[in-house]
């Protein structure tokens, strides 16, 4: 097998034990084994099951952040990129791999806060700089200032989780709500812009 497919298999066997079994109860000696690699190649791929899952939170974060950017290839004014961004990210929020990744980090918070950590690091850090770059050429478009973009950005993004959240306990929440919502709060927001 080449290197690039023994990565490849291990990462995808080690997310589907994480997700099916919980971090904790996953062990290295457990991925190479349903991976079908020695613990020698995993161990010199990956020092410990920590060192795995944070590899694995990035390859998977940066995947997430290139499929997010092709939304920003778009063309048109700001405001147009901006709200294909929001809908992005309302709809990233509620995809079932990204859902099951933050069930997965908030059973190990405590335990482990370096990996929720890395999650926000590589993943919302990023994702928030893009979507705040996003709002500053917005305003510069009106004529706005813009004070403080990044929190504009993280005040967006945690309204769309929360609304999820909160929306989930009913039941499944459809695509047309999600982005009905994602649409009226970057509305709402957009309509404060002076206080930005």
């Amino acid at each position: 097998m080449q290197a690039e497919a023994i990565d490849r298999v291990i990462l995808e066997t080690a997310q589907r034990l994480f997700m099916e079994e919980g971090y904790a109860d996953v062990t290295m000696d457990g991925v190479a084994s349903v991976a079908g690699v020695s613990k020698v190649t995993l161990y010199a791929r990956h020092g410990s099951k920590e060192q795995l899952f944070r590899h694995l939170v990035e390859v998977t974060i940066a995947r997430w952040s290139s499929e997010a950017n092709e939304v920003d290839d778009i063309g048109g004014p700001a405001f147009v990129k901006l709200r294909a961004r929001v809908r992005h990210v309302a709809l990233s929020i509620a995809n079932p791999e990204v859902v099951a990744f933050k069930r997965l980090l908030d059973s190990t918070r405590d335990r482990f806060p370096e990996l929720s950590r890395a999650m926000y690091e590589v993943g919302f850090v990023p994702g928030n700089e893009a979507l705040a770059a996003l709002i500053e050429a917005t305003a510069q478009e009106r004529g706005m200032e813009v004070r403080d973009a990044p929190s504009v950005a993280a005040l967006l993004v945690c309204a769309l989780a929360g609304w999820h959240d909160t929306m989930g306990m009913s039941g499944e929440v459809t695509t047309r709500a999600l982005i009905g919502f994602a649409d009226r709060v970057l509305d709402v927001t957009l309509g404060g812009i002076g206080t930005w």
